[in-house]
């Protein structure tokens, strides 16, 4: 076991936060920014850093039931969260049984794909089968934990939501001093960035003169897939008209950041998100906000794609680069990795007719984007009742956002229902899972204010309901003027 640089500065922030343990979960947050970090090197392997305060938070959350702590608001979430939990157990018994029962009987693309392990295999158990499984329960228990501990009274779900706002800054201000570094070779501190000997890491890359940013993560996709999140976040509560200044500065910021990473994947979540919103703003948005996407967001983005334009003719060199970046952007379709990653996919879908429409089991196979990768995984069956799952989600958000009462409850709603959906839109178009354990807390964060806004109604209808109940008090018979001697 070695303890790590990022580990001797995390581990007792770690410590200092078992104070008071909601401490944690910022704590979470914050460690989804050290996403190439570890804080412990075991067998060669690095522990990844949400892990240690996800832990805490849960073995905390747990200690509290079994002492007898109960949250009157968790019902509604835990009504939300079932279908979650059932697809969750199905995955895990999927892992267990169906590669043992279809062993041998068609080949699978694994999780590892460097060499030797970058062909086909046979399908069989493998070690893929358990680490996808400890993740899956880590992920799923921190948003089972967080989904219901949260719902609990005094809760301040703003600051939450703040301080994954404040992450996206951290985020921003490595990715600045990265650029700074390759310019002009200032010291940056990749030993204590990097330190997770599970990936590999190119700091070297470059367009042109451009130099590919990936931030605090191990490669420019992971980090144009953090700040989807942030962008969606920052861009729909400017929308939706919540005055919050961190989301109105950070969103410029962030989205200077996503371009230079020069990542694909970050070019096609703003291009996804742009039509989403004008098709949004077209069909089922309200007066108010149609105005504003049409109005402020598209002229924005016009003007900034304009002058990122005008800039790039100032010199011949960096006009080149900029045009070399869009060609190939442009022209991924035609090379090498995009013809690898639909193979992949295609291969991964390939496994649903030998197998019955049950999959390969959870963690056996690997495909290029997350669609494919879970019916890959998890079979038909088990992405009916992931559906299931995201249309009551959907549902109860619905309901809170028409029950909130005030704005902060509005804008958490918002805000973390924004960081899903680019995320998902992430991994949608090229991330093979959802392995990030701050996704999951934003989701419970989500749930969470959903069912404190829905039980806090409920309150009110049944405290106005027992008011118009109640017997009226007895009138007091006036008395005569005569008997008062007047």
């Amino acid at each position: 076991m070695e303890l790590t640089p990022f580990g001797l500065a995390f581990l007792p922030l770690c410590a200092l936060a078992l104070v008071q343990p909601i401490w944690l979960l910022y704590l979470v947050l914050l460690a989804g920014v050290f996403g190439a970090a570890t804080p412990l090197v075991i067998a060669g392997y690095g522990l990844p850093p949400q892990v240690t305060p996800a832990a805490l938070f849960l073995a905390y959350a747990a200690l509290q039931f079994l002492l007898g702590t109960r949250f009157v608001a968790a019902l509604p979430a835990w009504r939300t969260l079932e279908p979650f939990v059932l697809t969750a157990s199905y995955a895990l018994v999927t892992a267990l049984l169906v590669p043992r029962l279809f062993a041998g009987d068609f080949t699978v693309w694994p999780q590892k794909l460097t060499p030797p392990f970058d062909i086909p295999v046979p399908l069989g158990p493998s070690m893929s089968n358990v680490t996808q499984s400890s993740y899956l329960l880590i992920e799923g228990a921190l948003l089972v934990g967080a989904g219901l501990y949260l719902t609990r009274a005094r809760i301040d779900f703003v600051h939450l939501l703040q301080g994954y706002l404040v992450c996206g800054y951290v985020v921003v201000a490595i990715c600045v001093w990265q650029v700074v570094h390759k310019l002009t070779g200032l010291w940056y501190p990749e030993a204590f960035l990097y330190s997770n000997p599970g990936w590999v890491i190119f700091p070297g890359q470059t367009m042109g003169i451009v130099p590919r940013i990936n931030g605090p993560f191990s490669e420019p996709a992971a980090l144009a897939y953090y700040l989807s999140g942030t962008v969606f976040c920052c861009t729909w509560l400017m929308l939706r008209g919540h005055r919050n200044r961190l989301a109105a500065v950070l969103l410029p910021l962030a989205v200077l950041a996503l371009i230079s990473s020069t990542s694909t994947t970050g070019f096609a979540v703003l291009g996804a998100g742009g039509v989403g919103l004008v098709i949004y703003g077209m069909s089922r948005a309200p007066r108010r906000m149609a105005l504003r996407i049409f109005a402020f967001a598209v002229p924005a983005a016009v003007l900034a794609v304009v002058a990122a334009l005008a800039v790039a003719t100032l010199s011949e060199k960096i006009e080149e680069s900029v045009a070399m970046v869009m060609h190939q952007s442009l022209q991924k379709a035609e090379g090498e990795s995009f013809a690898t990653r639909t193979g992949l996919d295609l291969d991964s879908l390939g496994v649903l007719f030998p197998s019955y429409g049950l999959g390969a089991g959870w963690g056996s196979v690997r495909a290029s984007s997350l669609i494919p990768g879970l019916l890959a995984n998890l079979g038909i069956f088990g992405c009916m009742l992931l559906l299931w799952f995201v249309v009551r989600l959907v549902r109860q958000v619905g309901r809170a956002r028409r029950l909130a009462s005030t704005a902060g409850q509005l804008m958490v709603l918002d805000g973390a229902s924004a960081v899903v959906i680019g995320n998902l839109t992430a991994a949608v178009l090229s991330a093979p899972s959802l392995n990030a354990v701050d996704f999951y807390l934003m989701l419970g964060l989500l749930i969470a204010c959903a069912a404190r806004v829905e039980y806090e109604a409920t309150s009110r209808r049944a405290q106005a309901r027992r008011l118009q109940l109640a017997p009226a008090p007895a009138a007091v018979p006036p008395v005569a003027d005569a008997a008062m001697g007047r």
